[in-house]
Order: structure tokens, then sequence, then C-alpha cells
């Protein structure tokens, strides 16, 4: 497999990723004119609302949120441009591992089974990334991430809490298993 990963890497990652280099410089050049105007926007808000009687948040809400603008606004390709090349590395990779890629799956399809047997905690809110599923070597295979998070009451309303962020595996042996294997939390 190595060789098959320098074939990938020089036939096909590296030339594609050359070629990225001119709308990574794009997204920066938009990201440092946006945030500079976001900012100047903010100033002129500021000084604007403080020739108003108005409480201070009002002052600070007149400069924050053009500076928001101006991130989001410029950093929106620079994320955009990441997602694209984390999609392409990633699912060029696991083709040659011979494996499915996913950046956001739904629901990984046996994930029910790791809280059946009670390897997770409870949760309301659950989001998974980075999937990756085929056969190795004869064994039925997926790796993900997983976030859970449960909602908790808070004196000012409900927030989210993370339960568990991490990897997980599931690996199928193609042969039957004499005995019994135990898996504990630490």
């Amino acid at each position: 497999m190595a060789g098959s990963i320098d074939e990938l890497w020089e036939d096909k990652l590296q030339p594609w990723l050359a070629e990225r280099g001119a709308e990574q410089q794009a997204a920066y050049k938009r990201f440092w004119i946006a945030m500079p105007l976001g900012i100047v926007a903010g100033v002129v808000a500021f000084m604007i609302a403080i020739q108003w009687e108005a409480p201070v948040q009002l002052y600070i809400a007149a400069f924050v949120l053009p500076v928001f603008a101006g991130g989001a606004i410029g950093a929106s390709k620079l994320l955009d441009l990441a997602k694209k090349v984390k999609r392409e590395l990633m699912g060029q990779i696991a083709g040659v591992a011979g494996l499915s890629y996913s950046l956001k799956p739904a629901m990984p399809s046996r994930f029910s089974r790791f809280k059946e047997h009670g390897l997770l905690p409870g949760d309301d809110r659950r989001s998974f990334e980075d999937h990756f599923e085929g056969d190795v070597h004869g064994a039925d295979f997926e790796l993900y991430e997983a976030h859970l998070e449960k909602r908790v009451r808070t004196k000012n309303g409900y927030r989210w809490v993370t339960n568990f962020r991490g990897v997980l595996i599931r690996i199928g042996f193609p042969r039957k298993v004499e005995g019994t294997t135990v898996i504990t939390r630490d």
C-alpha cells in the first residue's frame, strides 16, 4: 500500500493541491480585505452610537457586529476551501486503502450497538464526521469521530454539554472468535 500512497501523492494529490494555491491566495486576500473593512465599519458604527444616549450594550453591539460580519465574510471562502481539500484528500486516501469516506455521515451503520452495550453515555444530540468504512484484509471495518451532547438545565435556561467526543472503531472479524472479549472504561 505504501507504493500506492506514494503514487497517489505524486500523480494526483500534489498537483491537485498546487492548483488550489491560487484559490487559497484569493481566499486569504478576501479575508484581509473584509476583516479590516469590518473593523472600520465597527469603529464608525461605534462613533455614531456614542452620540445617542443609549445603554453600553448598544455601543458594544455597534462595534462588534460589523467586525464579526467582516470576519465571517472574509473567512467563508477559507472555510469552504478547507472542507474541499479535506474531502478530496481523505476520499483519495480512503480509496487507496479500499475504503469509502464521508465527511459528515448522518448515522454510522452500527452506532446503536455501542449504545446497546453501554459503551457510550446517553445523549440528546449527536454528530459524526470523518467516516471510513469498508473491508480491510477480509474484516468489515468502520472508523469515525463522534460527538455526543446532553442538554442540561441551568439557572438561565439550557445549554449543551459534551458527554463524549472521540473516535469509534468497529471491526467485524471474519472468523469465529473462541472466547470472550471484555471492553471496559478506564
